[in-house]
């Protein structure tokens, strides 16, 4: 998780322009201490589920349409694609194309 946040705080600097270095370094100096904090103190997280990620075809004779958005900040610039693919996981069709300017939640929609 401080990872993330840093990450996160980082694209924000990078894309919004918001914050500055200084803000990122504070906020990795927060989190290395929240780290050590919860180690010290016996705090434990939970062990992780691992789960097999993959593509499941469509029954025979059928098609499958896998798409995705995504946008530059929220208000940002917005894209889109696609694939299509048959039973066999054989291409079909694919495309991707630019939105325009729209709210983030919009581009996964």
């Amino acid at each position: 998780m401080a990872v993330w946040s840093i990450w996160l705080r980082r694209n924000n600097m990078a894309f919004e322009r918001l914050g500055n270095h200084k803000d990122i370094q504070s906020q990795a100096l927060m989190k290395a201490a929240e780290v050590a904090y919860l180690g010290i103190n016996g705090k434990h997280v939970s062990g992780r589920v691992r789960i097999q990620v993959k593509w499941i075809p469509p029954p025979f004779h059928w098609f499958k349409l896998n798409s995705d958005g995504s946008s530059l900040g929220n208000s940002g610039l917005v894209g889109g694609g696609g694939i299509v693919r048959d039973s066999a996981g054989n291409w079909v069709k694919g495309y991707a194309r630019i939105i325009g300017v729209i709210m983030s939640v919009a581009a996964e929609l």
